[in-house]
C-alpha cells in the first residue's frame, strides 16, 4: 500500500487499536476508583456456574478433573459481621479452584453484596492489555512510514 490511501488505512487500524486499548485502560481505572475503599477478605469456593464450551481441546498434556465440555466460574462465599454473602466470578475456566479452596474477595464495606474476586489481577490485566493495544497504534504508523521510506 502506497500513498495517502495506504497511510489512511494504516492510520485507521492504528486508531482502532489505540481506541480499544484506551477503553480497557479507562475501564480498569474506573474499577480501581470504584473499589478503592473495598476491604479484602478470604472467601471459600462453594459452587460453580457452568457454561457449555463446544471447543474440543484434544491436548495430550491437558488434564482436568472437571467435565471438559464445560467451563466453570467459581461461586465464592464470604462472611462479614457474621452474615454470609456470595460473589459470582465472571472468569470461566476448564480447571477452576476446587470446592473449599480459599479465594481473595474484595467488598464494599457499606454494601457487602457489592463484591469482586481477584481485584488486583483484573485491574492489572486490563491495564497492561490496554497499554499494549494503545502502543500498537503508533508502532503501526512508524513501521508503515519506515517501510515506505525504504521503498523510495
Amino acid at each position: 500500500m502506497k500513498g495517502v490511501k495506504g497511510f489512511l488505512i494504516v492510520f485507521l487500524v492504528a486508531l482502532i487499536f489505540s481506541g480499544v486499548g484506551s477503553f480497557f485502560i479507562y475501564n480498569a481505572h474506573k474499577e480501581r476508583v470504584r473499589t478503592k475503599n473495598f476491604i479484602t477478605t478470604i472467601g471459600v469456593v462453594v459452587d460453580y456456574r457452568e457454561d457449555y464450551d463446544p471447543v474440543d481441546d484434544n491436548d495430550e498434556g491437558y488434564y482436568s478433573s472437571f467435565d471438559e465440555d464445560y467451563l466453570y466460574a467459581p461461586i465464592v462465599e464470604f462472611v462479614v459481621d457474621g452474615k454470609k454473602y456470595k460473589v459470582y466470578s465472571n472468569e470461566y475456566s476448564r480447571n477452576p479452584p476446587y470446592l473449599g479452596d480459599p479465594i481473595n474477595v474484595s467488598y464494599n464495606p457499606k454494601d457487602p453484596n457489592d463484591a469482586i474476586i481477584n481485584k488486583r489481577t483484573n485491574n492489572f490485566v486490563q491495564s497492561v492489555g490496554g497499554g499494549l493495544f494503545v502502543a500498537i497504534g503508533p508502532v503501526l504508523i512508524v513501521a508503515y512510514l519506515i517501510s515506505n521510506k525504504k521503498k523510495r
